[in-house]
This record gives structure tokens, C-alpha cells and sequence, in this order.
């Protein structure tokens, strides 16, 4: 079988070294990893001593990157939020350039409006350059990441066991493990099925009273759990965190409505993929939570 060549652009970062590594135990995949000039850290070095194709780029040089993407199949886009506007758009356009036949966009959250605002400058502009250049495209929408389940954005604060609930904790929410969305994106890019296609991927569903119940009985602690009503909380223009604090509530509206879930799960169409529970999460992975 003639395996897909991959170019996993940031896979020395967090989620992209997760997909390099799902993507090479899925086995139909040949990968490479496309770093800026100047990247370091642990996971490129590993990457190095894999011996594991490696291409350093300035992504403001557009003739860099079409040259490094001659012969790629498909572009994966693993950059961090910071990086989900022009270095993108700039990934876009050399692939295209390329002849690369897919491009996988760095998005990885939810397909809400007021979430996408807080990603994109104009959340349509991805897709509308996408159609411009005409490439195929997979975009992956997967909920709350259980890495940030104890950021303030979920409402939590474990160091004084509170948490700070809009509605009744009565709305569910969508969340994944980060390890799941790299093994769905394998699972999924060699399925005729993602070409040009919205996938919803999660690890499990959840309400946020389930959250709080299943914290306080793996951790062993007893939350302080505070409510408010949606639409009663509001922002002091005058406050210095007057912005962090209004993303606070946007997130947390969020989950007290009901948005971040997502609406409809297509992880039956990869029952090849085991996920992790969130129960297990808290046994066995805490020291991959972040706290802020």
C-alpha cells in the first residue's frame, strides 16, 4: 500500500507531536515535521534523534515553504492559536502552490460562533481562502481539551477548591483527550470520508454537575461550588482585567448553555479508536492538566 505523505507543520508543539507519533503508529502514513528557524525544545530533539524528516522554515518566505512541501500529500496544521491567522493563511497558500492535495487547518475546539471569535479575527476567513485556492481541507471540531478542564475557563480553581458555575450545571459539554485527537486524525485523513468534511470528535460527553461529582470522587476533595444566572454576570469596564474577564464569562456562558457540546459525534465512524475516560484522566494523567 502506497502510504500518505504527511507534513505535520508545529509538530514539535504539544498536539503535534502527539499527531507525529499517532500518525506513525497508524503505519499508512509517511511523515515530516515542518519547524520555524529557531524552534527548540525536548520534543524536537526527540524528533532529531528519530531520525524523523525535519524541515526548518521562515513562514513569512513563501518560496521556503512551497519548496518544502513538494511531494506532500496532505498538510496538517498543528500551530498554536497565536499562530491560526496569516502563518496560516501563508500555509495555505504554499500548499496550494505545491500541488498538495489536503490541507488540515489548526483549530481543534468548538464550532461555535462566539468560541470561533476568540480563535479567528474573522472565523470565516479559513474556509473562505481554503475555497479561494481550491484545496481540499478536514477540519477537526472536538470540544474542551482535558488539559484546560482546570483553567479558570472551566471555572474552576483546585488550589482553593471553588467553582464557578452560569446556569445549573445542568448542560452538557463536549471534552477530549489530546492524545484522542491525534489518534482520530489518523484514523480519519486515509478515510475517503474526511475529504472536505466538518468532523466532530470527543472523548465523552459530560454535564458540568458530572464534572464536579466525578472531580470530587477521583481527587478526593469536597468543591465549593458557586452559581450565577446567565446573562446576571457582568464586566467592569474600569477593572484592569476587564478583557480576561470577559472571555471568563463568554466561557463560561458557554458551558452553562450547552454551546461547547458538540452536535452530533462522528466518532462512530473510526471505531478503530479507543478513547480515554475522564475517570482515568484524573487517576493517571494530572501532570498533563494546565492550570491556567
Amino acid at each position: 500500500m502506497t502510504r500518505i505523505n504527511v507534513l505535520v507543520a508545529g509538530g514539535t508543539g504539544y498536539l503535534g507531536y502527539k499527531l507525529v507519533n499517532a500518525l506513525l503508529d497508524d503505519g499508512a502514513y509517511s511523515v515530516a515535521v515542518l519547524a520555524r528557524v529557531g524552534t527548540r525544545g525536548e520534543n524536537l530533539e526527540n524528533i532529531k534523534k528519530r531520525n524523523i524528516r525535519l524541515i526548518t522554515v521562515d513562514y513569512g518566505n513563501h518560496a521556503e515553504l512551497v519548496q518544502a512541501m513538494q511531494g506532500i500529500d496532505i498538510v496538517a496544521s498543528m500551530v498554536d492559536y497565536h499562530a491560526v491567522g496569516e502563518p496560516q493563511f501563508a500555509l495555505i497558500r504554499a500548499a496550494k502552490a505545491a500541488g498538495v492535495r489536503r490541507f488540515v487547518p489548526s483549530d481543534f475546539s468548538s464550532n461555535v460562533d462566539t468560541m470561533q471569535r476568540m480563535i479567528h479575527d474573522d472565523p470565516a476567513a479559513l474556509e473562505r481562502l481554503i475555497n479561494e485556492v481550491g484545496i481540499e481541507y478536514t477540519r477537526y471540531f472536538v470540544g474542551f481539551s482535558y488539559a484546560y478542564l482546570f483553567s479558570p475557563f472551566m471555572g474552576i480553581d483546585l488550589e482553593n477548591k471553588a467553582f464557578r458555575i452560569i446556569g445549573d450545571g445542568s448542560a452538557a459539554v463536549s471534552i477530549i483527550y489530546s492524545d484522542d485527537i491525534a489518534k482520530y486524525i489518523a484514523a480519519s485523513l486515509k478515510d475517503p470520508r474526511s475529504r472536505n468534511a466538518h468532523l466532530y470528535i470527543e472523548s465523552a460527553t459530560i454535564t458540568i454537575n458530572q464534572f464536579i461529582a466525578t472531580v470530587e470522587k477521583i481527587l478526593d476533595i469536597k468543591l465549593t461550588v458557586a452559581t450565577e444566572p446567565v446573562g446576571h454576570a457582568k464586566v467592569d469596564p474600569a477593572s484592569p482585567n476587564a478583557l480576561q474577564e470577559g472571555h471568563l464569562i463568554s466561557y463560561l456562558t458557554m458551558l452553562g448553555t450547552g454551546k461547547l457540546q458538540n452536535p452530533r459525534q462522528d466518532n462512530k465512524l473510526f471505531p478503530s479508536v479507543s478513547t480515554l475516560s475522564l475517570e482515568e484522566f484524573l487517576r493517571t494523567r494530572m501532570d498533563e492538566v494546565l492550570m491556567e
